[in-house]
């Protein structure tokens, strides 16, 4: 952000002007600024990206404490959710319970029914946690037109598709379309990298091991895991239906990021 003057010769009279609003109501928080933090969030990029940009451009840039600082005020905006279910399949109060009858079974099952009916018991579904997420996506997706009057069209997953499969066809005339979350497909590439690492025993065809200085290290492998999200994001078609050569762009872009990384590895 800069300060200007707009200064008028036949009047004599001077303006002050800002390059961009403050968005604080006390102090300075600048638009620029936290669309600038913004961006970095969104690429991936992070302080260090939005550091070196600005090195680049020769243009200040943000601390890193006024960074994290734009950074809790997008999050605490993006925090508004329009409707959640909560599930579990524990209670605090039944197990502190049960640990007090100390095996007495029938006291426990007695308080227990008191409890349940009383309202007060946190679980309220049983089976396993996949099936869990199914459940919930089921609650929210079904009542949203009752709720909402609104159809929920997309839905971020983390690559398990149980809870896709549940909600796809929950309305008529509407598709649900599933969509990766980036963060997730970048941690378990970078999860199936240690796995590799920790599997890969004795030395390699070059007669190295896999890891160890300028190999396979976990710095590498995170470091490898930020690229790998860089280039999704840099990358991704916006288009409903891309043709088969725009896909294949995409690709090689991706591809053209990470292949100096991996030479380096």
């Amino acid at each position: 952000m800069s300060d200007l003057s707009i200064h008028c010769n036949s009047c004599d009279e001077s303006t002050p002007w800002q390059t961009s609003p403050n968005l604080a109501k006390k102090g300075k928080s600048f638009d620029v600024n936290r669309r600038a933090v913004y961006h970095s969030i969104e690429t991936g990029s992070g302080y260090d990206g939005l550091s070196s940009f600005c090195a680049i451009m020769n243009m200040p840039c943000l601390s890193r404490a006024a960074y994290y600082k734009q950074v809790d005020v997008i999050l605490e905006a993006l925090e508004k959710v329009l409707d959640y279910h909560v599930m579990s399949k524990s209670c605090r109060k039944c197990s502190l319970k049960n640990s007090q009858c100390e095996g007495n079974v029938e006291e426990f099952e007695e308080w227990r029914r008191e409890h349940v009916a009383s309202g007060d018991c946190d679980i309220n579904f049983e089976g396993s946690s996949p099936a869990m997420e199914a459940e919930g996506a089921s609650v929210l997706w079904n009542r949203s037109i009752e709720l909402h009057n609104m159809r929920y069209k997309w839905m971020v997953s983390d690559g398990d598709s149980k809870a896709f499969n549940t909600v796809q066809h929950a309305y008529d005339d509407c598709e649900v379309i599933k969509l990766d979350c980036v963060g997730h497909v970048q941690k378990r590439m970078g999860k199936h990298l240690m796995n590799l690492k920790a599997c890969s025993k004795g030395k390699l065809a070059d007669g190295k091991p896999i890891g160890g200085r300028g190999r396979l290290t976990e710095g590498k492998i995170k470091q490898l895991q930020r690229y790998y999200g860089l280039a999704i994001r840099q990358n991704t078609l916006t288009k409903a239906n891309p043709s088969e050569r725009e896909v294949d762009i995409a690709v090689y872009a991706m591809k053209k990021i990470l292949l100096p990384f991996s030479i380096t590895v």
